[in-house]
Formats: structure tokens, sequence, C-alpha cells
């Protein structure tokens, strides 16, 4: 029994010896690198591109993984014995290691499932030969946040539910869309009938934008119109709230002189 437990425990050492943080792994995180960035949305997958192609005459010894400043990897190829076929893979024993597997075949990439908030950050790849300088690239992983629902108020402030009005022709309208949430940048965009009409915004509050509405005097072509507002976030897919325009003739209104 004592001779497996050493054995484990020597083959264990040996592994992560090779993989045990140096100085540029833990101080100042490869700061000069160049970094790229993948966005994924919280749940989906996400893949981190590490390439992991060996000069002319060289041979893959070791790719490790790490995120942030840490200097343990949370990820390691162990490539020493045979080839990617046959190289030992280690994750380390947390919940972001139990949803990693780095993947060889077709552009090697640490693919990381169902991706959490915890998930984000910057992580780095290391790619280590037996002769040629070690390898290091940068990547930061981004979640993507999708704008709230849009939410469209009339003049007085009420919210308006399917069709907004109704107007009289000849007399002004006043509507304004509220858009909350997303990150890193958040448009309100104002189209009629699959056409845009405005793109002009204001800033409310941080995470809050608001686009106005204004017509001074409602035209009977609007009868029926379909408004629509679409906010955006960073590499989020638009999120649209329409409603209809419900406008009267003077005439059919009894206010014809």
């Amino acid at each position: 029994m004592l001779l497996w437990q050493l054995v484990l425990v020597f083959l264990c050492c040996s592994l992560w010896d090779t993989g045990s943080p140096r100085p540029d792994d833990v101080l100042d995180f490869q700061k000069e690198l160049s970094t790229i960035t993948i966005w994924a949305a919280e749940g989906q997958d996400a893949e981190l591109p590490c390439d992991v192609s060996a000069p002319p005459g060289d041979h893959l010894n070791m790719v490790l993984w790490f995120k942030d400043s840490t200097g343990i990897p949370l990820y390691s190829l162990d490539n020493r014995v045979g080839g990617l076929d046959s190289a030992t893979h280690m994750a380390i024993s947390n919940e972001l290691g139990a949803r990693s597997y780095f993947l060889t075949h077709g552009g090697a990439r640490l693919r990381i499932s169902r991706v959490t908030a915890q998930d984000e950050g910057v992580f780095r790849c290391r790619v280590d030969f037996f002769n040629s300088a070690t390898r290091n690239y940068k990547v930061n992983l981004t979640l993507v946040v999708p704008p709230d629902t849009p939410i469209i108020l009339d003049g007085r402030g009420d919210e308006v539910a399917g069709v907004a009005g109704p107007f009289l022709e000849g007399y002004d309208m006043q509507l304004s869309c509220h858009v909350t949430g997303g990150r890193f940048y958040l448009t309100a965009d104002r189209w009629q009938d699959g056409s845009l009409v405005d793109d002009v915004m204001e800033t409310v509050r941080e995470h809050e934008v608001l686009n106005r509405l204004f017509v001074a005097s409602v035209q009977r072509s609007l009868r029926s119109a379909t408004l629509e507002c679409r906010a955006t976030s960073a590499q989020a897919p638009p999120v649209v709230r329409r409603v209809g325009l419900d406008v009267y003739h003077t005439k059919y209104a009894g206010l014809q002189s």
C-alpha cells in the first residue's frame, strides 16, 4: 500500500513540476503580450485558441493554461511521451476545471462548457517545446450581456403595450423608448416599418439610455404604422419592442369646425 502511494505521488509531482510557476507566470501576468478577445454568452460554450504547432525539427512538450494572475495551471496537456492523441490531460479539481477540455484537432483550443460569470477573465496559454523557446498567448474571455427589453412610454409617462394612441391628425405625438442593462456600449434606435428613422439617444445614467420621438403634427400616413425600438449591446443580438400607431382624422373625432 505504501509503495502505491509513493508511486502516485511521484507521478503527480513529475507532471506538475514541468508546469510549476515561473516568475513570468506570476509577475505582471505577461503584460507585454497581445490579447485576443473571445465573447461568450452565459450558459454557452467558449473556445479559447492556442497555437501549439512546433517549429520545424522540434516537438511539443507541454501546454499549460492559466487564468488571471494565478501561477498554478488550471489545465495541462503533457505531450512528452507519444503524440497528441495519447497526451495526458489534467485539470485542476475545481468547478472551472471540470468544465474545461483542451481540443487538439481542427485548431488547438481550450473548450469551456456552460460559461458562467465567474469564468470571465484573462487566460494565458503557455506552450513549451523540447528545444525551441516557450510561446505564450493571452485570451480575454468576455461575457455577452444582452440589454433588457425596451420600454416605450407615451407623453404622460405611461407604458405603451401593443398600440400607441389614439393620436389626432394635426396634433403632436410624443413617445420615448427607455433601455437598461447591457455592457460596454448600449444603443436605442427607432425604426418605422423596417427603416431606421432615428438613432439619436440620451444617456440617462450608466447602463440606461433614452430615445425620444416628438412629432409636431401627426399625419394620416402614420395610421397603422409600426414603430420599434431596438436595443443593442456589445456582441449581443438586438432586443426589439414594437408598437402600432392609432391615428384618427379630426373629422371622425368630431373636432373639425
